[in-house]
């Protein structure tokens, strides 16, 4: 049985959908796309605008069982080939064909945990949290990029351990970004009764979803911030120093986004209290230049 969505979108133009959806002013896929390898950047806009539009759907959708319906059409969507502007997208750029089935079940998996709003007592599950929301979507693009580049060799990451690998590197730059715009969505979330701050930071900064929401805390609330920006930021650099030179200017898209949440980490940081009162957006002519510095760091290693 094929299961139907609500008001499906034309599929006229399946990729110029994905532009108007996602290439608007302000967004960072606008700042990052150009500097991916010409022959990829439509598949990697089919495939981030899927990406998307699965991972709002908790968001999007307030009645949990229609979430959860939503979810299991984009499972057969993406395994039919069924006739949304975005799917078509990924099948007419070649995307499709070069990433597995299991790796989208598995971003569609962490998304529909998102429906239940989790909390989280330690600060370790939601680390864990992150990382299983932010991972697929770092996996696919990897995976994609690697296989639409000719000259891709087997991964290149220096200084491996048990715990580390190719793979698991680009999860946790994903995570880190992930947690960064979590704290910049921290105040946001908790007016719309998404409190997800583990109860461990909660007690040690004595502070209340009641009192986030109402922009109320001040040092503490502060201190609280800049401590979860610092942690990201950490995270983020340690996975950025594991990935070799010829490896970074192959999945340079991924890193220059990352370069971008790290920006936005110093906007929070500089005054968190910013938060409360405007969704800060790593966008305009300094963000621009950054993504063009880095970007060369990137090529000349």
């Amino acid at each position: 049985m094929t299961l139907r969505m609500a008001n499906p979108p034309s599929t006229d133009q399946p990729l110029d959908w994905c532009r108007n959806r996602l290439l608007v002013p302000g967004s960072s896929l606008a700042l990052t796309l150009p500097y991916a390898k010409s022959s990829m950047r439509d598949p990697i806009l089919a495939m981030r605008t899927i990406i998307t539009e699965i991972a709002s759907v908790p968001d999007e959708v307030s009645d949990a069982d229609v979430a959860r319906r939503k979810l299991d059409w984009w499972r057969q969507a993406l395994d039919e080939t069924l006739p949304h502007p975005a799917v078509l997208a990924l099948a007419q750029t070649g995307a499709a064909g070069a990433v597995r089935l299991t790796d989208w079940q598995a971003l569609i998996d962490a998304v529909t945990l998102e429906i239940a709003a989790p909390r989280f007592e330690q600060v370790h599950e939601w680390h864990t949290h992150c990382e299983r929301l932010a991972g697929p979507g770092a996996l696919l693009e990897a995976r994609l990029v690697e296989a639409l580049d000719k000259s891709a060799q087997e991964p290149r990451i220096v200084r491996p351990t048990p715990d580390s690998s190719p793979d698991q590197t680009l999860v946790q730059l994903a995570a880190a970004g992930y947690r960064i715009r979590s704290v910049r969505d921290l105040v946001l979330d908790a007016r719309h009764n998404h409190w997800w701050l583990p109860l461990e930071l909660q007690a040690e900064y004595q502070l209340t979803r009641t009192q986030v929401a109402s922009g109320e805390g001040g040092h503490r609330f502060d201190a609280l911030v800049r401590h979860l920006i610092v942690d990201a930021v950490e995270q983020q650099h340690q996975a950025r120093q594991q990935i070799e030179r010829e490896a970074g200017w192959l999945h340079r898209h991924q890193i220059l986004s990352a370069t971008l949440d790290r920006r936005l980490a110093g906007m929070i940081v500089r005054k968190p209290s910013r938060i409360a009162q405007q969704r800060l957006l790593p966008s305009g002519l300094l963000a621009s230049f950054g993504i063009w510095r880095n970007a060369r760091r990137l090529k000349k290693g």
